[in-house]
């Protein structure tokens, strides 16, 4: 595939997670020192920190880079499209997806493959860089630029990996930015994009050793052709640190597992609490408010001044808020079994935003309805499914509170995540991360995020783990320094839950 080799000593050679499909399977080389980085980033507590490790990562390691377009190709293209989006959905990304890194290409194969990968990987490091460079002169965005040059050669490296002679559809292994911008390296510039242009300058100047090409580009050959054969040697070097990062994600995926069921068994007893606490409140509280509700009802009768039935207008209402507050927790604590059949999400998604279609209106936000082109079918309970989803909308509209984008999508089932999904993305405030974790508990405020209170979101998550499914929050935006909105994903099995059977 490739037209020159570095010699390089022989030692163990160890695999990402394969990427396995209908086409084939793929296996692409951990590099010994993207293992280091991975173990630092891994290792990261703080997200910021673990995000920019996870950025440093993907930057020198084309193979990395090619590996996570894989996985998040079915993400937005403005998380996959930049290499600070790729590396935040890499460092949020579950453990899982690292796991399986092993020993796989026997010792007869590691050399040849070694040779095979150092000249690109350099070549495609030089790319990148000079790309990057050329995008910031030229007022185009040098983060996509950047991946893209390390990207580039993405689709032979698949094909140079998998193991059957002829893999087709290897382009469905990856994003629709990518094979578009891909296309358009060998079109002529004025049909290209402005990072594709200088991501196709790149590769001219850095596969020329002609001087003239290099001056007008005002950049020195000898620079970019010795950090080529330079990076490309380095990358072929390899020592223990593959092993350590296995290792180390094992030990991880034990500790995730033992923390997964202290968490499950924490919430149950938190369920618990709350139920014994609804219906002892149910008990005392109801009853009070019932003669408070009565007694303000019959003043209210015969009262004939105005403002003294304002007054008992508004102790009613309020004594009828607080029985409401109540049956809410009531139902949260212990929710009617749902009534499954078969639910077509499209219609679903489509009813619930017609019902929010006056509020949007009047607060003058702009919501749309995104439907994929495939009808989508799940078992669930229709009235639960659409209460979930319209408490993520109003909790989106009221982040708002005027103005604005509010979208909901529907996306259906891949080879890769097959559930449903659901997403409501707002460009609000957003929501601070240390409020995330708090943020589907009842009664959790999170005013100065921007967002609702009450047990919206409580009843959301209650309703949909009920079902079988799981739903995440996330920022809208992750291309920037600083994130904004937010976006609410509920993940829905396809399929009658086990739970449920």
């Amino acid at each position: 595939m490739f037209r020159y080799r570095f010699e390089s000593v022989l030692s163990p050679m160890h695999t990402l997670p394969p990427l396995i499909a209908k086409s084939g399977t793929f296996r692409l080389p951990l590099v010994d020192s993207t293992a280091e980085r991975l173990v630092g980033a891994l290792l990261e507590p703080q997200l910021e920190r673990r995000r920019e490790a996870f950025r440093l990562s993907l930057a020198r390691d084309p193979a990395l880079a090619v590996w996570a377009l894989v996985h998040a190709r079915d993400q937005p293209e403005h998380v996959t499209a930049y290499l600070s989006g790729l590396a935040g959905w890499l460092a949020a990304a579950p453990l899982k997806l690292f796991s399986g890194i092993t020993l796989a290409f026997a010792e007869s194969e590691q050399e040849a493959l070694r040779e095979e990968f150092a000249e690109p990987a350099g070549c495609s490091l030089a790319v990148a860089e000079l790309a990057a460079q050329l995008a910031r002169a030229a007022r185009g965005n040098e983060d996509r630029a950047y991946l893209l040059g390390m990207v580039h050669l993405g689709a032979a490296w698949l094909q140079e990996v998998s193991d059957v002679d002829a893999p087709h559809g290897i382009g469905e292994f990856l994003p629709a930015w990518f094979l578009r911008d891909s296309l358009q390296l060998s079109q002529a510039r004025a049909e290209q994009s402005i990072e594709a242009a200088c991501v196709a300058q790149a590769m001219a100047a850095v596969c020329s050793h002609d001087r003239d090409h290099w001056r007008a580009l005002d950049c020195e050959s000898t620079h970019w052709i010795g950090r080529w054969e330079r990076l490309g040697s380095e990358w072929a070097s390899h020592g223990p640190w593959a092993a350590r990062l296995a290792t180390l994600i094992e030990q991880l995926t034990v500790k995730e597992r033992l923390e997964t069921d202290f968490h499950h068994t924490l919430e149950n007893a938190k369920l618990e609490a709350i139920k014994e606490f609804a219906y002892g409140a149910g008990h005392e509280i109801n009853n009070p408010l019932a003669n408070i509700s009565a007694r303000a009802q019959t003043l209210l009768a015969e009262e004939t001044d105005p403002e003294r039935r304002r007054t008992l207008a508004a102790i009613n209402a309020q004594a009828f808020r607080a029985h409401e507050m109540i049956a809410d927790m009531m139902l949260f604590a212990r929710p009617p079994r749902p009534k499954l059949q078969q639910v077509e999400l499209g219609t679903l998604v489509r009813t619930v935003g017609v019902e929010l279609t006056a509020q949007a209106t009047d607060q003058q936000t702009e919501l749309a309805v995104r439907l994929p082109h495939t009808v989508v079918t799940i078992e669930a309970d229709p009235t639960q499914i659409a209460v979930a989803l319209r408490s993520l909308c109003v909790n989106s509209l009221e982040a708002l509170v005027r103005g604005g984008n509010v979208s909901v999508e529907l996306i259906a089932p891949t080879s890769q995540e097959p559930r449903a999904r659901l997403c409501v993305t707002d460009n609000g405030p957003g929501i601070p991360c240390d409020g995330r974790e708090k943020i589907f508990e009842p009664y959790y405020s999170g005013r100065e995020a921007g967002r609702g209170l009450g047990l919206g979101l409580s009843k959301c998550w209650r309703i949909v783990t009920m079902h079988g499914g799981a739903i995440v929050v996330a920022d809208a935006d992750g291309s920037g320094d600083k994130p904004s909105g937010a976006v609410f994903t509920i993940y829905l099995p396809v399929r009658r839950p086990a739970r449920l059977k």
